[in-house]
């Protein structure tokens, strides 16, 4: 693990350096398919944001989660992100690993095997960040759970998992995380969110300023920072694709 997340450190700086340097990369995207089934909007969108272009499915409606994964070492934290394509705005970004429930999981479940599949890491304790719920555009009682994660285990991202899906995995220390906050090198509103809140709580201890940090968007639903959650995969789950 430590040889892992030591390439990982690399990673993180030769990302922050050029994006330092030269900013976002640019990706030319286009839509190529929709299809609505019922409260869902799929859409294929095509990106090339390599060599070869790749088809993604971008679905709107269902619950979501991002997670924050943090590797201690001693007083010290080193933060997991994904640096990957984001269609909605065209270029790659600094984002925290999320996705969409499946049928059959919870948002913790989905947590859990998002961070296996994108960095390749098992969770051993899983915890909540704050929780949002709101009404938008194709996600009417939509929820969205942040947590963050922690006792991880580096087992490694398949070939399959790496061919099909074109990220890169960062650990960034605190100052690093600030400084990609400040940079607007995260274009999500969801993955900033969720970095601000968990670094001013953690750093700065700040109660207002915490509470500042829901802005005007999804309306806060009220978990306290920091409730643990049950991590079990049932069967029926464990291994889902």
């Amino acid at each position: 693990m430590q040889k892992a997340v030591s390439q990982m450190r690399d990673t993180g700086r030769e990302l922050l350096a050029s994006a330092r340097r030269d900013g976002l990369p640019k990706i030319d995207v286009r839509v190529v398919g929709q299809v609505k089934q019922g409260r869902l909007t799929i859409e294929d969108v095509e990106g090339k944001p390599g060599d070869q272009p790749i088809v993604w499915s971008r679905i709107a409606g269902r619950n979501s989660m991002n997670v924050l994964p943090i590797i201690k070492d001693g007083d010290k934290e080193l933060y997991i992100l994904t640096w990957k394509p984001q269609l909605s705005v065209q270029s790659w970004t600094f984002e925290l690993i999320g996705g969409y429930t499946m049928a059959g999981e919870t948002q913790a479940q989905t947590a859990v095997r998002e961070v296996r599949e994108e960095a390749g890491f098992d969770v051993g304790r899983l915890w909540i960040i704050d929780t949002m719920i709101g009404d938008f555009p194709g996600r009417i009682g939509w929820v969205n759970t942040e947590f963050a994660a922690e006792d991880l285990t580096y087992r490694g991202r398949t070939s399959t998992e790496v061919e099909e899906r074109p990220i890169r995995i960062a650990a960034l220390d605190a100052r690093e995380m600030f400084e990609i906050l400040q940079r607007d090198l995260v274009i999500s509103a969801m993955s900033r969110a969720t970095m601000w809140k968990y670094l001013v709580n953690r750093y700065f201890k700040n109660a207002s300023a915490f509470r500042k940090l829901g802005g005007s968007g999804p309306k806060r639903h009220g978990t306290s920072f920091g409730t643990p959650v049950d991590i079990h995969l049932p069967a029926a789950v464990e291994g889902s694709a």
